[in-house]
């Protein structure tokens, strides 16, 4: 008996069988798991680059934040201990009754194992000094120049007058304070000046609210015998104290102001200075990421030889190096 032209075309439009469409179904279950492993793995990728490119850009910035008070460290101070000493007696804010709050030079290496070569830093800064804490005296440039008509001795211990320019003084008598009693001398880091070609600090004696473009003198007091240079620029003579605790960076400027935090997510900082050598000090500051995740288990960061404070977060270690020119 003959098909009809109907059963004919219904025969050549039947389905798939089970087993094609099982097949089917495998090959598509393993492309999409490729894919999806792709993009996790992609995922991931961009995960961790993200968190290390925070903690840089902390870590930049951190170390940008206190590279000026750095690079004017210790200008127009002698840098020995025992000129250091004598220049600042009885000035309570860099040494203070408590010894182990004293400065006792212009850059100062302080904290949790202050010593030469702590148990973190063995055999890889020998003979250099380490720590967590790094203690400066710097000088801020004023804008204002010596214009007397000659250079100006000072005999130590002796107060001699100091012509200054330009002759508006609203800056100046901002940043400047009146040191003419032992008390100002002595709890006022505002009383206190420096000249870069200068080997010492000065004690301003005179009240610098009294400047005009008649009265352009400022006495200053020098405790050693020294040199005032014409067109040398004076400086304000400021300290600062940096660290890194509770999870930021902060500076405590001595001048007034107290503990400023500077950068969040700095957790530690190592500080090594090699005063006797090279006299290159370098900062290195341990970042974090902002996200915590707890999958991690972080148990080093490259560039980082201490201990890690949280292992659910990405790190990174951003260091930086200055040689000490003052």
């Amino acid at each position: 008996m003959r098909r009809s032209k109907g059963m004919r075309q219904m025969r050549k439009r039947r389905g798939f069988t089970l087993t094609e469409i099982l097949v089917s179904v495998l090959i598509m279950g393993i492309v999409m798991s490729a894919v999806l492993t792709l993009f996790f793995s992609v995922f991931k990728s961009y995960e961790f680059h993200q968190d290390i490119m925070e903690a840089k850009q902390r870590g930049q910035i951190a170390l940008a934040a206190i590279e000026p008070v750095i690079l004017n460290a210790g200008l127009g101070l002698s840098p020995e201990s025992k000129d250091f000493a004598e220049y600042f007696a009885g000035m309570l804010k860099i040494l203070p009754t408590v010894d182990d709050e004293k400065f006792t030079v212009p850059v100062q290496i302080a904290g949790d194992g202050k010593r030469k070569t702590t148990p973190e830093t063995a055999g890889i800064h020998k003979d250099k000094y380490a720590g967590n804490e790094l203690w400066i005296v710097y000088s801020v440039p004023s804008g204002y120049g010596v214009s007397s008509p000659d250079i100006e001795q000072f005999v130590g211990g002796t107060t001699r007058t100091v012509l200054i320019d330009p002759t508006d003084f609203a800056s100046l008598k901002n940043n400047l304070s009146d040191g003419s009693t032992p008390t100002a001398q002595n709890n006022d880091l505002k009383s206190w000046v420096s000249f870069p070609g200068s080997s010492f600090p000065f004690v301003v004696k005179s009240d610098p609210q009294g400047l005009n473009s008649t009265n352009r003198g400022l006495q200053l007091e020098s405790r050693k015998t020294q040199a005032v240079h014409l067109y040398d620029e004076l400086h304000y003579v400021r300290a600062a104290k940096i660290s890194a605790s509770a999870g930021s960076m902060s500076v405590e400027y001595l001048s007034g102001g107290g503990k400023q935090p500077v950068v969040e997510g700095i957790r530690d900082m190592l500080c090594v200075y090699d005063p006797d050598g090279s006299r290159t000090l370098t900062v290195t500051v341990l970042a974090r990421a902002d996200t915590r995740r707890p999958e991690l288990n972080i148990v080093s960061v490259e560039g980082w030889t201490g201990p890690i404070p949280d292992n659910k977060y990405r790190y990174a270690a951003v260091s930086k190096s200055w040689r000490m020119r003052n």
